[in-house]
């Protein structure tokens, strides 16, 4: 089958639904175009997109123009929505990335980009709205080269004319060095030859499709559509796959069957609906998958394809394609689905805002747990975490609008009498010397020692482990217990009791008992040793930074500048012309948060403004935060201590 898979991506606002509408009109899928606002486009069915006239979750639609049957994925635009975006990665091989030529390159389109290129998936550029007054084409396409990528090639009738011949030369010889050494001979490079070396450098990556075009009006879809059958690779050309491949089945023979698990999605009749990408092989109706510890079995019931709220069932799902199966109901998303084994590969993502979720009617609270979990199957970024002596729930965040659909949903979907506290910021603690930890964990039939060296790290490394320890020393089951668990030890620090980052840990010392060792003693042991290293260290608050971009009158400028400077913000130099100014930089969004907001109102919605996350930073206010007694977190004192338990004469006897 000649298949391509592929995510639609954009800021908010630049015509990614539009797009997708007109291609699926245009291809027949659809008999007529429908519309973000009017509610009737065939991605935005939730009741809430509608409603707010915004696309908040990734959907799926297929059709085929000419003789390639095309998946895509239509994705969230805003910021508040974006590990809907990231999950979607997970699935496809390439991408049209939209960017408006009114508005160019905004804050969130550089980070769609920058994801782009780290998943190596290859990317075509629509250039929409060119319709608009004021539209300058060549300062769009300068504004994209100085933002994104100078290897970007513009696509239309004259691209591979002759008189273009020269441009097309020059720039492939930069990507291939037989090309370059040809031309530099005065060899004839024929046309055919080099369009072919083109259009796999465009597969591979490394050179950037551009389409001009009005989503709107329909102008440049087709060209649009050309360029994903002949720019972007299949599932057997994309380098994302094999790279995924290769991890997992080094000699790429011994799995017959690998099928990825990239979306959840609870249905009322079938259940939970696992959103599958068949990597090596296919699936098929009976296909039994076993998962956990306790190998738990589930057959595949269904397989679907879904355009909007209709499906059709297929009788199988083969290599490269992507397709909705019922029956995995112990899947999670990430999952890589093999024969004998379940891995996965979604990385731990925590948000920089939570929440606390506070229920009306108190006898709801388990009513409320129940469907946390279900939306944290579908949505694993909102990492809930229950306080039962308290009945508190908090959940990660996003942003204001995030929380504002989220109270909906556990309204309208889940029934819940609720309401959300005002977003706290989720802050991070690091260290900033070398020190070590120990803990020696020996109550009556236990036995556990650990010893942990730990050292700070650059920033935004997360968490490297390692052992020094021989395995004659302490043998590999328990070094593997002690490993797995560090993902919890780190998940309280000795400030406010926040999770921990940047920071290497090393097991330098370990001892067990043959009679009495448990492998949950070397869970209660890590944490403690981890702990001891903490409180020997000097420990250090981060907070998490916005990248903002904003553009507005020139009148504005001293007013915007002397408001970052208030909210202990960093800017760069601004770009101006006669009638507007543009401003980049950072800012904690601590001080931020409301920021959007009060700039619309201060300029009378003259100026826009573009959040994105950008990193974590040494905190601009720590003192202020470690003394409210609100900023600490709740954490299990009786597990998250530095106390070694040592048995004396049959007395237990606790040492600090």
């Amino acid at each position: 089958m000649n298949l391509r898979n592929i995510g639609i991506f954009a800021h908010v606002d630049a015509g990614k639904t539009t797009t997708t509408e007109q291609m699926l009109y245009l291809s027949g899928k659809i008999r007529s175009l429908g519309s973000v606002d009017n509610g009737n486009a065939v991605t935005d069915y939730n009741e809430l997109e509608r409603k707010r006239g915004i696309t908040i979750y990734a959907d799926e639609v297929n059709f085929t123009w000419k003789d390639t049957h095309i998946n895509l994925i239509d994705t969230p635009g805003h910021i508040d929505f974006y590990p809907e975006v990231q999950r979607s990665l997970l699935a496809i091989d390439g991408a049209i990335l939209i960017i408006s030529a009114l508005e160019g390159v905004k804050g969130n389109t550089e980070t769609l980009w920058r994801e782009l290129k780290l998943n190596n998936i290859p990317t075509v550029i629509l250039l929409n709205k060119i319709d608009r007054t004021g539209v300058e084409i060549e300062y769009s396409l300068e504004n994209i080269k100085s933002n994104l990528s100078s290897d970007i090639l513009l696509i239309n009738d004259n691209t591979f004319s002759t008189e273009n011949l020269e441009n097309l030369i020059e720039l492939i010889s930069q990507k291939n060095e037989v090309f370059l050494e040809r031309y530099l001979n005065g060899e004839d490079i024929l046309k055919e030859e080099l369009e072919s070396e083109i259009k796999a450098q465009c597969k591979a990556g490394y050179i950037y499709p551009v389409v001009l075009g009005s989503a709107i009006e329909g102008k440049g879809i087709e060209n649009l559509l050309d360029c994903i059958t002949d720019f972007l690779p299949n599932p057997k050309e994309s380098l994302k796959n094999k790279k995924l491949l290769e991890s997992i089945d080094h000699n790429n023979s011994s799995l017959k069957n690998v099928s990825l698990v990239y979306k959840l999605r609870q249905d009322k009749t079938e259940g939970l609906l696992s959103y599958v990408k068949v990597i090596k092989g296919s699936l098929k109706p009976r296909q039994s998958f076993y998962f956990g510890e306790n190998n738990i079995e589930n057959k595949i019931n269904s397989i679907r394809k879904y355009i909007g709220q209709k499906f059709i069932t297929l009788e199988s799902l083969e290599e490269g394609d992507i397709g909705v199966v019922s029956g995995l109901k112990n899947s999670h998303i990430g999952d890589l689905l093999k024969e004998n084994s379940i891995d996965n590969i979604l990385p731990n993502d925590r948000g920089f805002l939570s929440s606390k979720i506070i229920c009306k009617d108190e006898d709801s609270y388990n009513k409320l747990l129940e469907s946390l979990n279900i939306l944290a199957l579908e949505d694993p970024t909102l990492n809930p975490q229950y306080v039962n002596n308290m009945k508190e729930a908090i959940v990660d965040i996003r942003g204001i609008i995030h929380m504002d659909v989220l109270k909906e949903v556990l309204e309208n979907r889940f029934n819940l009498n609720i309401d959300f506290a005002s977003p706290t910021v989720t802050f991070l603690e690091t260290i900033s010397e070398k020190s070590t930890g120990f803990c020696h964990y020996e109550p009556k039939n236990h036995y556990g020692e650990v010893e942990l060296e730990i050292s700070p790290l650059e920033r935004g490394a997360g968490i490297k482990y390692s052992s020094a320890l021989s395995l004659d020393i302490l043998p590999s089951q328990f070094q593997n217990i002690i490993e797995k668990n560090i993902e919890d030890a780190v998940k309280h620090g000795i400030l406010i009791n926040s999770m921990i980052t940047d920071m290497d840990i090393k097991l330098i010392g370990g001892s067990h008992n043959l009679e009495h060792t448990h492998g949950g003693d070397f869970r209660i042991a890590t944490i403690r040793a981890l702990q001891q290293g903490l409180e020997k260290n000097k420990c250090i608050l981060l907070e998490p930074l916005y990248k903002f971009n904003i553009i507005a009158p020139i009148d504005y400028m001293g007013k915007i500048i002397s408001d970052i400077t208030r909210m202990k913000g960093s800017f760069n130099e601004p770009l101006m012309d006669e009638h507007k100014f543009e401003l980049t930089g950072e800012v904690p969004i601590q001080t931020s948060m409301n920021y959007p907001i009060e700039l619309m109102s201060s300029t009378s919605s003259k100026a826009s403004i573009a959040l994105s996350f950008s990193r974590y930073e040494v905190c601009h206010n720590e003192e202020e935060i470690l003394q409210n007694p609100e900023n600490k977190l709740y954490k299990d004192e009786a597990l998250y201590n530095s106390i070694s338990l040592l048995r004396e004469n049959r007395k237990m006897k606790k040492v600090y």
